[in-house]
C-alpha cells in the first residue's frame, strides 16, 4: 500500500473516514464564525437576547444550526463524493411528509408504551391539570414551535453527514459510526439538569440514538426518526407533564401533571422517564 491508498479509495475520492476528519472542523469553525456575525450583528441592531425571548432565542439558535450543518455537510458532499444535498436525507416532498408522519405514529406508540409501563408499575401517577386553558393551550403549542427544531437539529446534527458518509463506506463503518454518533447524543445530554454517566439516561439515549439510526437505515431519509424524536420529546412534556431529558420547563401547565412515585430506577426520578428502566 502507497500513501495514495491511505487516503483515496479504490474509486480514487477521499476515504469516508479523512472526509469526516475534514467534515468535523469545518463545521465547527462555520458555527462559530457564523454565531460571532450574528452576535454583533445582533448588538448593532440593539436586540435584547434574554429570558422575556427565551422561546424565540431558542428557536432561532436551533434553526441556525440546522442550516449551518445542512450547508456544510452539501458542501463535502460536492466536494468529496460529487453528491447532491438530496443525499442528506431531508429532501422535502410526499415521501418526506409520509415518512414524517410514520414517525409520528411510531414514536408516539413507544412512548405511550413507556407511560403505561411507569403507571401501571405504580412509579409514577396522572392527574388532570387544574391550569387554565388558556395555559395550557400556550404551553403546548409554544413547546411544539421549540421541540420541532430542537429535533430536527439534532438529527441533522447526529445522524447526517458522519453517520451517512461512514454508511457508504460499508456495514461495518455504517456500524461503528452508529456506536459513536449514539455515545455522543448521549454524551450531549449530559449537561442537562440531573443527568448522570453512569446510569439509565445515558444508556437510554445511547439506545435512542440506535433506534433513530435504525430508522435512517430503513428509509434512507431523516424525515422519520426526525417525527419519531419530535413526537416522543412532545408527548413527554406538554401532554403528559414529564421533565423531557431533565428539562421541566416543557411540563408547566401541562395537559396532564405527573407524579413521581418512585422507585427511580423504574420512573426515572427528577430527570424523567428516560432514566428509568420503563423507558428501556
Amino acid at each position: 500500500m502507497n500513501i495514495k491508498d491511505i487516503f483515496l479509495g479504490d474509486d480514487g475520492k477521499l476515504r469516508g473516514g479523512w472526509r469526516i476528519v475534514v467534515y468535523l472542523p469545518f463545521l465547527l469553525i462555520s458555527v462559530t464564525m457564523t454565531s460571532i456575525i450574528i452576535s454583533f450583528l445582533a448588538m448593532k441592531s440593539g436586540v435584547v437576547l434574554g429570558e422575556e425571548n427565551f422561546l424565540l432565542l431558542a428557536a432561532a439558535s436551533n434553526i441556525f444550526l440546522i442550516a449551518v450543518t445542512l450547508t456544510c455537510g452539501w458542501l463535502c458532499l460536492r466536494w468529496f463524493e460529487g453528491l447532491t444535498a438530496k443525499a442528506l436525507g431531508i429532501t422535502p416532498g410526499k415521501q418526506g411528509l409520509s415518512d414524517f408522519l410514520k414517525g409520528l405514529l411510531l414514536g408516539a406508540v413507544a412512548l405511550i408504551i413507556a407511560v403505561a409501563i411507569s403507571a401501571t408499575t405504580g412509579a409514577v401517577s396522572f392527574s388532570p391539570s387544574i391550569a387554565a386553558v388558556p395555559l395550557i393551550a400556550h404551553s403546548v403549542l409554544s413547546s411544539m414551535l421549540l421541540l420541532l427544531p430542537a429535533a430536527l437539529m439534532e438529527e441533522v446534527l447526529f445522524r447526517g453527514y458522519v453517520l451517512q458518509t461512514l454508511e457508504r463506506s460499508g456495514r461495518s463503518y455504517a456500524w461503528l459510526a452508529v456506536i459513536a454518533t449514539s455515545s455522543f447524543f448521549a454524551f450531549a445530554h449530559l449537561s442537562n439538569p440531573n443527568a448522570e454517566l453512569f446510569g439509565f439516561g445515558t444508556l437510554n439515549t445511547a439506545l435512542a440514538g440506535v433506534w433513530f439510526s435504525l430508522a435512517y437505515f430503513r428509509t434512507g431519509s431523516l424525515w422519520l426518526p426526525f417525527g419519531m424524536h419530535f413526537i416522543w420529546n412532545w408527548l413527554q412534556g406538554p401532554i403528559f407533564g414529564l421533565p423531557v431529558s431533565g428539562l421541566a420547563q416543557f411540563s408547566q401547565n401541562s395537559l396532564l401533571v405527573a407524579t413521581d412515585n418512585g422507585p427511580g430506577w423504574i420512573s426515572g426520578g427528577q430527570y424523567g422517564l428516560e432514566a428509568g428502566v420503563a423507558c428501556t
